[in-house]
């Protein structure tokens, strides 16, 4: 199933005043991050291990770095088939695929990686250059789980990855 929004139950620290547990969505970016930023807390987290797959390598060094800045190992791959020989070798728990993947495109990655990969050990983003309804039909089938236009806000993405580590932590 595609995600629109992430939803996530409020813990303790983000219930509103009268106390009801109400779901919060990627909007509460900066709850999130004052809560996950504390260094108490993620020194208590194992890092996610990210693969960022583009095809154009600033984009892809600045992704890179961007994951590595916020505490995760982060892998890179400039086409299809390096990134499925990453993934195997690294067992990522989210890879970043981009619009711009040669040789093998996006989907058929993700389809890849699904049939190695059950949904709860890996967290698949598609970043494209339009969202519209024959869009994310096709990466829902393919198993992509949350579909980015660009340009990716990095806030959203920071988001996305300290729920996915939250999660990742918790199993």
């Amino acid at each position: 199933m595609a995600v629109d929004s992430i939803h996530i139950p409020a813990p303790a620290e983000l219930t509103n005043s009268g106390g009801a547990n109400r779901p919060r969505t990627c909007r509460d970016a900066s709850v999130l991050r004052k809560m996950h930023t504390n260094e108490q807390v993620r020194a208590n987290w194992r890092a996610l291990r990210v693969l960022v797959v583009d095809g154009q390598q600033d984009s892809v060094n600045a992704r890179v770095e961007l994951a590595r800045r916020w505490g995760h190992t982060a892998y890179l791959a400039f086409d299809g088939f390096a990134a499925l020989r990453v993934a195997i070798a690294y067992q990522p728990d989210v890879v970043l695929l981009d619009k711009g993947i040669t040789l093998v495109d996006r989907c058929q990655i993700a389809r890849h990686l699904r049939f190695d990969f059950p949904r709860k050990d890996i967290w698949i983003i598609a970043v494209t250059g339009r969202i519209d309804s024959e869009c994310r039909n096709e990466c829902t089938e393919a198993g992509i789980d949350v579909l980015l236009a660009e340009p990716v806000d990095t806030d959203v993405l920071e988001t996305l990855f300290m729920l996915e580590c939250e999660r990742v932590n918790r199993s």
